[in-house]
């Protein structure tokens, strides 16, 4: 099965195969909604070969798809992803030069 995700205008972003995902159970068949309307809900984690399928890039549609389910993320594949990002963060500037001219608009704090 594969689903697509769209914006507001209907274009299509980018297609997801939620077969790799482990959803819950509709013991009953008798689920009055349709999966476009009200998404079904993830069980199982995805597998390290799943969350990462191009040696340590996550696949990040994956990932999406996988949260807006509410699928559960195991601590040390949560752990691996936040010290990828930290590591990416420390190469980025924190200091953005800007042309003039320029309005600051709100806060300009913290």
């Amino acid at each position: 099965m594969v689903e697509e995700s769209k914006t507001e205008k209907g274009k299509i972003v980018d297609t997801v195969s939620i077969e790799k995902f482990s959803l819950l159970p509709d013991p009953r068949s008798d689920r009055p909604l349709k999966d476009s309307d009200c998404k079904k809900l993830i069980n199982k984690p995805l597998t390290d070969e799943q969350f990462w399928p191009k040696k340590d890039l996550p696949d990040w549609k994956l990932l999406k798809e996988f949260l807006i389910r509410e699928g559960p993320i195991p601590k040390e594949q949560m752990r691996k992803l936040l010290l990828q990002v930290l590591e990416l963060f420390k190469t980025e500037s924190n200091l953005v030069q800007i042309g003039e001219p320029i309005c600051v608009v709100g806060d300009i704090h913290g």
